[in-house]
């Protein structure tokens, strides 16, 4: 309540707050004025009523010096006039005053008032969660949209939104969308309690698309806390066994799989960002009406990849494909098969790796044979010319001169050949690895696919090697043109 705070300073420079608490029922501000410059005016001590929304109830306790406070509605203007001028007399320079304003809030049309929104977060991010969750469960009507409207923001800003809660600014006026029917409800509700032990979990009807939601501008507090909320039921959902304490505000999961995990965390510090994917697994298991294949699946997944401490969650956010994959073998087999063809495809990638790498080993080794061939040519006709009778006669003559045009003719028709052969296999190799990859997407999931045939990766070893082949042809060239140029020299100018 800035504004309030605002209205007051004109009357001193002094002026503390006590206390200010927000919860679902009530807001309450408490100031502590001293110093007072002037006589307190009735029309800034009432000021706040005039941002209260008409639904809630205001009043205000004031008292001087600590003594009895004197008690006013500020919703009725009736004789609180001519009660607030009989204690203006008795107020100087030297009081200390004790201002409590408290606004009764009325819910209506599943509509509920915030004064302070970052006060009102704080206390639900003080509450331990199963508390946290009977306030949920007592002010939250789960058949239809529940808003909080916020009015200490005039931007015009949306803080959480989803089909059965919103914040926003009092202002705002927003597209509503269909909260989730009772029957979509009762069918999740029901696989749950099919499929898991929720203990303490199974005295609210909230599921996670409830704490699901969007926002505008920079994630609040608000939405981190129903992100953090939302991740711990999703997880709950899936897991074997689940459960909140109360005396320690600890969420224990027991979940069989693969692995057991049994997970046992403080919710207040614990770091849930890296364990968004618990979310989007439990939208897939609970998709359809039969979840028995898909979160045992997923169990087995989840406890192969899920890593926890006491300060953090990190479940993968490739989790899900993995999952998906492992169900689409599973309804052709089984995941073992899965986990033999993941295997197996280890071993194709690699395989193209090293042929990769073959083709240009190919090409380096024709290079080093063709310069061995060249300078045992050209080397061997100065040692045969220094131990000839006539060293003094020119090195090259006209025969040797038209046979080592004939020997770099060779090299360069060589160089152009093998250049060839070289485009042709890596056209090949290239053609196999997408063809491989064809095979392989009725199997794995697009997103898996593109992780175990990583595009990127390939083409980068693909420049790789043509950038290694383009720099031994230029050498391969520059090696017979200096050749050329030599034996033209020894032969006519030398």
């Amino acid at each position: 309540m800035e504004r309030v705070l605002d209205c007051l300073k004109k009357y001193s420079d002094t002026i503390r707050i006590l206390e200010r608490v927000e919860n679902f029922e009530s807001y309450s501000l408490s100031l502590e004025i001293n110093n007072l410059t002037t006589s307190l005016d009735w029309g800034d001590i009432s000021f706040i009523s005039s941002l209260v929304n008409e639904r809630d109830v205001v009043s205000l306790s004031i008292s001087v010096n600590e003594a009895d406070p004197f008690s006013f509605n500020l919703k009725e203007n009736s004789n609180q006039i001519s009660l607030w001028e009989n204690i203006n007399t008795i107020i100087d320079e030297e009081s200390i005053l004790t201002l409590t304003y408290r606004v009764g809030k009325n819910k209506v049309d599943s509509t509920i008032s915030i004064y302070e929104l970052e006060v009102f977060t704080d206390f639900l991010l003080e509450q331990k969660l199963l508390f946290l969750l009977n306030h949920f469960h007592k002010n939250i009507d789960l058949s239809t949209l529940n808003k909080f409207e916020v009015h200490n923001d005039a931007s015009g800003q949306i803080y959480f939104q989803n089909s059965t809660i919103l914040f926003a600014s009092v202002n705002r006026s927003v597209e509503t969308y269909q909260p989730a029917t009772n029957e979509t409800r009762d069918i999740v509700l029901r696989n749950r309690i099919l499929n898991t032990n929720p203990q303490n979990f199974s005295k609210y009807n909230f599921i996670p698309n409830d704490f699901s939601g969007i926002y505008e501008g920079e994630p609040t507090n608000i939405f981190n806390l129903f992100n953090k909320i939302k991740v711990v039921f999703a997880a709950s959902y899936l897991a074997n066994v689940s459960d909140i304490k109360s005396h320690n505000n600890t969420i224990q999961l027991g979940i069989i799989g693969h692995n057991y995990l049994e997970v046992t965390s403080d919710i207040k510090n614990l770091n849930f960002s890296f364990a968004n994917s618990f979310y989007e697994i439990y939208k897939w298991v609970y998709m359809n009406a039969d979840i028995n294949d898909r979160i045992d699946l997923a169990r087995n997944i989840i406890t192969r990849y899920f890593k926890f401490d006491q300060d953090k969650w990190n479940l993968p956010l490739d989790t899900l494909s993995s999952i998906q994959s492992a169900h689409a073998i599973y309804l052709k087999e089984n995941v073992e098969k899965y986990i033999e063809t993941k295997n197996k495809v280890a071993e194709i990638t690699t395989e193209l790796s090293v042929k990769s790498r073959d083709v240009a080993d190919y090409f380096i080794t024709t290079f080093k044979n063709n310069n061995l061939t060249l300078l045992t040519y050209f080397i061997s006709i100065f040692i045969f010319n220094s131990l000839s009778d006539n060293s003094d006669k020119k090195i090259f003559t006209e025969e040797k001169y038209y046979l080592s045009m004939v020997f770099l003719f060779i090299s360069a028709c060589y160089l152009l050949i093998t250049r060839r052969q070289f485009y042709r296999d890596l056209k090949v190799t290239v053609r196999y690895f997408y063809s491989i990859k064809r095979i392989y997407r009725d199997i794995f999931d697009k997103n898996e696919l593109n992780n175990l045939f990583n595009k990127r990766h390939f083409q980068y070893n693909v420049r790789n090697i043509i950038q290694t082949v383009n720099r031994f042809s230029w050498i391969w060239l520059v090696e017979i043109i200096l050749l050329y140029v030599s034996s033209i020299y020894f032969t006519y100018f030398l």
